[in-house]
C-alpha cells in the first residue's frame, strides 16, 4: 500500500508502515494456527471470575467479562489500579483472570495480588520459563501461554491482542460447558472477513481516513467494540473513537459532527436502524462504513478484529509515522513503571 500523497517519507515512516503490513496480514494464519492446537486452559472450581488487564489486554479482558456475563456468570471487570492500590478484593470463591501479553510491571501488580483469590490465570506471551511466571505457577497458578513469541518494539500490538480475544472466546466457552464454534468454520470466517472489509475500506475516500471515526452498534452488541479503539491511540496517536448505540446519534452526536467531517464503523449483524442511520448522514461530509459477523457471540469479535485491522492499516498508510522512535518514548515511567502496591498511609 503505498503512502499517501505528501505523507513523510523517512526510512523509519517506510519501515513503520512495512511492519504494520506485515502484522495485519499474519492475524488471520496466526489464529489459524491457534485454532488447530487443543485449548489446554483448567477449568476453573471458582463461581466467579475477576478479570484484569490494561493497554491492549483490556479488550480481551472486557471479553471475557462479557463472554461470562451473557450466559449468567458472575464475572467482571478490574483496572489494573485497584490492585496498585490495594483496594480490590476476592468475592467468595472468585477467580482472577489476568491479561498481559508481555507482562508489563503494572501487570506484575496483579500477579502478586493473586494469591488472595481462589484461582488465577495468566494470558500472556511471557516464556513460561520466566522466573515470576515459575513463581506464580508454583502458588498455584495457571498460566495459559499465547503466541506470538515476540511483538515488541512499536507501542502498538496488533497480533497479541487477537491471539488473546479468542483465547477469551475459548476458556468461555470451556468455562460454560458449550460445545466450541468448529475450528474450520472460524477461520473460513475469519479469511471471508478479511477480504471484504480490504474490499470496503478501498473504496473510503483517502481523506476521510484522517478524519473523525466513530464506532456504532445496536441492541446489546457494544462489548464487540471494546479493545478497538486503542489502535487508533497507539498506532495514529489520535483520540480514542468513541462508541456510540445507533440510536444514540440522534441524541447528539450527530448535531455535534453534522458541519464536519466523519468516519462511522457499524460493527454487527445487519441492522434496519444502520440504514436509517445513513440515511441521516450526509455523503460529502460523512462516511458509514458496516463490518458484518457472521458467527456467533463472542468469535463475532475476532471477525471485527480482522476488518477493523484492515481500516487501521489504510488509515496508517495515508497517515503514517514513526511508530520505533515516539516522541514520548520512555517518559511514562511515573505510571508504567509501577510493579508493586502503593500502600496508602490513610
Amino acid at each position: 500500500m503505498p503512502l499517501a500523497d505528501g505523507a513523510l517519507s523517512s526510512d523509519a515512516v517506510r519501515v513503520s508502515l512495512a511492519d504494520v503490513t506485515r502484522r495485519v496480514a499474519s492475524v488471520v494464519p496466526t489464529l489459524r494456527d491457534v485454532l488447530a492446537i487443543p485449548f489446554s486452559a483448567s477449568v476453573s472450581s471458582a463461581t466467579s471470575f475477576a478479570v484484569t488487564g490494561v493497554g491492549g489486554s483490556e479488550g480481551p479482558a472486557r471479553l471475557l467479562v462479557a463472554a461470562l456475563v451473557s450466559t449468567g456468570r458472575l464475572a467482571r471487570f478490574v483496572p489494573i489500579s485497584a490492585f496498585v492500590e490495594c483496594t480490590v478484593a476476592p468475592r467468595g470463591r472468585e477467580a482472577l483472570c489476568i491479561f498481559s501479553q508481555g507482562l508489563s510491571p503494572n501487570a506484575r501488580v496483579a500477579i502478586d495480588g493473586a494469591a488472595a483469590f481462589h484461582e488465577a490465570f495468566l494470558f500472556t506471551s511471557l516464556a513460561t520459563t520466566a522466573p515470576c511466571l515459575l513463581e506464580f505457577v508454583a502458588k498455584g497458578g495457571h498460566v495459559v501461554p499465547l503466541p506470538p513469541s515476540e511483538e515488541s518494539g512499536t507501542l502498538l500490538r496488533v497480533v497479541g491482542p487477537a491471539v488473546a480475544m479468542l483465547a477469551a472466546a475459548l476458556f468461555a466457552s470451556e468455562e460454560r460447558h458449550e460445545a466450541l464454534v468448529e475450528p474450520s468454520r472460524i477461520s473460513a470466517a475469519l479469511a471471508r472477513t478479511a477480504a471484504s472489509a480490504k474490499s470496503l475500506v478501498r473504496g473510503i475516500e483517502k481523506a476521510r481516513l484522517s478524519s473523525a471515526l466513530a464506532f456504532v452498534t445496536t441492541g446489546e452488541n457494544e462489548s464487540l467494540a471494546h479493545g478497538l479503539a486503542i489502535k487508533w491511540i497507539e498506532g495514529l496517536a489520535r483520540p480514542a473513537p468513541p462508541t456510540w448505540d445507533a440510536l444514540e446519534v440522534a441524541h447528539g452526536p450527530f448535531h455535534a459532527f453534522y458541519a464536519e467531517s466523519m468516519l462511522l464503523v457499524a460493527l454487527g449483524p445487519r441492522s434496519s436502524i444502520f440504514e436509517r442511520l445513513e440515511a441521516i448522514l450526509v455523503p460529502e461530509r460523512h462516511t458509514l462504513v458496516h463490518f458484518e459477523t457472521t458467527l456467533p457471540f463472542p468469535y463475532a469479535r475476532l471477525e471485527l478484529e480482522v476488518a477493523v485491522n484492515e481500516l487501521f492499516l489504510a488509515a496508517f498508510a495515508a497517515s503514517p509515522r514513526d511508530l520505533f522512535a515516539w516522541p514520548s518514548k520512555g517518559k511514562d515511567e511515573a505510571l508504567y513503571g509501577i510493579a508493586e502496591p502503593l500502600i496508602r498511609t490513610s
